[in-house]
């Protein structure tokens, strides 16, 4: 491939980026929650392939028919079935801002789920309750050896595929060394969760999937919901919080055999959102380099990346200058550049049949 090639291939990526808006579900401001990366296509346009980036993404685009909107969730550079935090953040996407709006989200995995926006501006996600059944002794001991030797309260299986195991406030404040590698071979989604004590809280969590602390997990959450109600006689929406890294509130009840999910998003400026772009651009210009590189190459690649971006921030800067300056009246005119006028040759004929060309001579606008 050519090296013309390669630049606009490089360019066209980062303009991908771009075009994606970062989310942050269960959030109430940019940082906190779980990040997710929405892409709002029109109806006639084509499914992108899989993003270069680990970071949940999803692609939201109006169905054939009706009024839903189809779904498709991408993470680690390949297609997943369902992601419920990039669920949460693409149907606040497509939502109206009213409240009552409501929008069918048609996912890959198959299941319809309901958003509608409630009066205080969250997201309310309608999903299928996890179905309880008896942990396996063995699973739940491997669990609670890989989580620093805590003692289970209760342990449930919900759906095959989260373990929700119940630990007293002690153990639960004690998760601290934990066996990433033993949690991941178990497989499952496991949520280590206690009652709160105190506060407006009804339970507090840890989720653990594929082994990695994950900072909102709304599949967690579809089991945890089931959970926690009967115990706490909970006939409405029960405040939870996910301690992780970042910390997610959200808010889950039971109706029926649904799951109510209901929580906030928060979305990433315009300067976040270039200065990502940016970044994602200076990296895919340097990926060709050697993948064994010295820690001065390193350097000099930073150095790269931290020179690309004081160039957009000073470019940046002088255009909001020169935009600032027009509220006051500054106008910029270009240089205007008037050719001298030049007197016309005149003829003096003395004689008959001999005429005299007279030198013209240059003469300027300031002339009197």
């Amino acid at each position: 491939m050519r090296r013309s090639q390669w630049l606009v291939l490089v360019l066209l990526d980062a303009i991908d980026a771009l075009s994606l808006q970062r989310s942050y579900a269960f959030a109430s401001k940019p940082g906190e929650g779980n990040p997710a990366s929405i892409g709002v296509l029109g109806k006639a346009d084509a499914w992108p392939e899989a993003p270069a980036s680990g970071e949940a993404t999803a692609f939201v685009r109006p169905a054939a028919q009706g009024d839903a909107y189809d779904v498709r969730y991408f993470a680690g550079g390949a297609e997943i079935a369902f992601c419920g935090h990039a669920t949460l953040a693409a149907a606040d996407a497509v939502l109206d801002s009213a409240p009552g709006a409501r929008v069918d989200l048609e996912t890959s995995s198959g299941q319809t789920v309901a958003a509608t926006r409630s009066k205080d501006g969250a997201v309310e996600l309608r999903l299928a309750a996890g179905v309880p059944a008896d942990a396996a002794p063995a699973a739940v001991a491997a669990a609670t050896a890989a989580l620093g030797g805590v003692e289970a309260l209760d342990a449930r299986y919900f759906d095959d595929t989260t373990l929700v195991i119940e630990l007293s406030p002690d153990d639960y404040a004690s998760l601290d060394a934990v066996d990433t590698a033993a949690l991941k071979d178990i497989r499952l989604v496991v949520a280590a969760t206690t009652r709160a004590s105190s506060g407006d809280l009804a339970f507090r969590s840890r989720c653990f999937v594929s082994g990695a602390d994950d900072l909102a997990c709304g599949v967690a959450h579809c089991g945890l919901a089931p959970y926690w109600a009967p115990r706490l006689g909970a006939d409405g929406f029960m405040r939870a919080r996910q301690d992780s890294p970042t910390g997610a509130r959200l808010d889950v009840a039971i109706d029926g055999e649904e799951v109510l999910l209901r929580g906030q998003v928060s979305w990433d400026t315009f300067r976040e959102k270039l200065r990502r772009g940016v970044r994602r651009l200076a990296d895919a210009l340097i990926a060709p380099l050697p993948k064994s590189r010295s820690i001065e190459d390193e350097a000099k690649i930073e150095l790269i990346k931290g020179g690309v971006l004081r160039a957009l921030f000073i470019g940046g800067t002088a255009l909001a200058s020169a935009w600032s300056l027009t509220l006051f009246g500054a106008r910029w005119q270009a240089p205007q550049w008037q050719a001298p006028r030049v007197k016309q040759p005149v003829l003096v004929a003395p004689k008959p049949k001999t005429p005299v060309f007279v030198k013209p001579r240059w003469r300027f606008k300031s002339d009197s």
